[in-house]
This record gives structure tokens, C-alpha cells and sequence, in this order.
């Protein structure tokens, strides 16, 4: 390869790692209006993480285009192909994110919690850790930082954690109060999207380890 096209093939790949942010970014957005969307039944930011995803969306069209297009004309082999493949996957991971970030929004309801306020703490933090993960898995992907992958992964533990004590005392709620069904069966579903982030989290820092070692591990599992 020349000089003129290596040089052009690099800013390519660099354009795909921005490209690659850049969604990712939107993404961990889209999820932190979310959760604000359900901690203060603010309807309009919920309907602002909804129209957005539109966006969201194109943005994954646009680097799958762009990934392919560059695998064609370039031809990438060994460690230039397998980030490239990774950031196509990845990328789904990161739509699949804000779509969860949707179905949250789309649970806000004008209504009094009523008992399930005390839970309000435990799904702050619950979403807190997931939301670092994936904030942090993008920027290991983008440094190539396995280690980071790694420890990023073993976090997903406290997510799931925190996901079976809250689900546990909101069963607890319920059963005190049937009044708290529908809007219980709400905080159910918001507490599953939370979980499933943190997976998605871990799915991208699988495929930083594969990037480096050619191998596919499960972490966390």
C-alpha cells in the first residue's frame, strides 16, 4: 500500500472511530434523559429520547455504510478487519441501547408512585452503573484498552445485583398494595431495559478483547 492510500485508509479508519462515538455518545444520552424522563415524570423529555431515536437509528445505518464501503475498497486483513467488523456489531449494540432508552422513556406517567418512591434511590444507582458502562466500554474500544474491557465486564455483576434486590422489594410492594400493579408492572419493565444496557455494555467489551486477540470471549456470563 502507498503512502497517499495509507495515509487516506488511516483517516478512514479514524472517520469510522468517530463515527463510532459519536453514536455511542448518543446513545448513553438518550439512556441518562431516560431514566431523568422516569425520576421526574417529565413526559416532554421522554417524548424528546422517543423522536430522537430516529437519529439514533440513522447513525448506525450510516456507519454500517461507511464499514462496508471501507472493507470493499480497502480490503482491511487481521487486526484493521476485526475492528472494523466489531464496530458494525458494536454499533447494533449501541442502537439496541437507545432503544431500551425508548421503551424507558415510554413508561413515564403522570402519576403519584406513591410507595415506590423509596425505591426511586436503588434505580438511580442502578442506572448509574449501567450508564458507566457503557460510557466507559466506548472508550476502551476506541484506546484498544483490553484491561479496561475486562473490568468494564465484571461490573455488569452489580447491575445484575442491583437489579434482583430492587425487582425483589418492588414484588414486596406489590404484594402490600394491589393498588401498585399497573405502575409497579411499569418499574418491572424499566428495571429489565437497566439490565439489558449492562449487557450490551458487556457485548462491546467481548469484542475489544477479539479485536486484540482474534478469539471471542464471554465475560461476565
Amino acid at each position: 500500500m502507498s503512502e497517499p492510500i495509507r495515509k487516506t485508509y488511516e483517516e478512514q479508519l479514524k472517520t469510522l472511530d468517530e463515527m463510532f462515538v459519536k453514536l455511542g455518545r448518543a446513545s448513553a444520552e438518550a439512556f441518562s434523559q431516560a431514566i431523568a424522563a422516569v425520576e421526574n415524570n417529565d413526559s416532554q423529555l421522554a417524548k424528546t429520547v422517543i423522536e430522537n431515536d430516529r437519529t439514533i437509528n440513522t447513525m448506525e445505518v450510516d456507519i454500517e455504510t461507511y464499514a462496508v464501503r471501507l472493507i470493499s475498497l480497502q480490503q482491511p486483513i487481521g487486526v484493521d478487519l476485526r475492528k472494523i467488523v466489531s464496530i458494525l456489531k458494536s454499533s447494533s449494540d449501541l442502537e439496541r441501547i437507545a432503544d431500551h432508552a425508548v421503551s424507558i422513556a415510554k413508561s413515564v406517567r403522570r402519576e403519584d408512585e406513591l410507595n415506590l418512591k423509596p425505591l426511586a434511590n436503588g434505580l438511580t444507582a442502578m442506572s448509574g452503573q449501567a450508564h458507566s458502562m457503557v460510557i466507559d466500554a466506548i472508550d476502551a474500544f476506541v484506546t484498544n484498552d483490553t484491561d479496561k474491557a475486562q473490568t468494564i465486564a465484571e461490573r455488569d455483576e452489580e447491575v445484575d445485583h442491583a437489579f434482583k434486590t430492587l425487582l425483589n422489594d418492588l414484588v414486596a410492594e406489590m404484594e402490600k398494595n394491589q393498588a401498585l400493579s399497573q405502575v409497579g408492572t411499569s418499574y418491572v419493565s424499566t428495571l429489565s431495559n437497566i439490565e439489558r444496557i449492562g449487557d450490551y455494555a458487556t457485548n462491546i467489551c467481548e469484542r475489544i478483547l477479539y479485536i486484540d486477540k482474534a478469539e471471542l470471549f464471554e465475560l461476565n456470563k
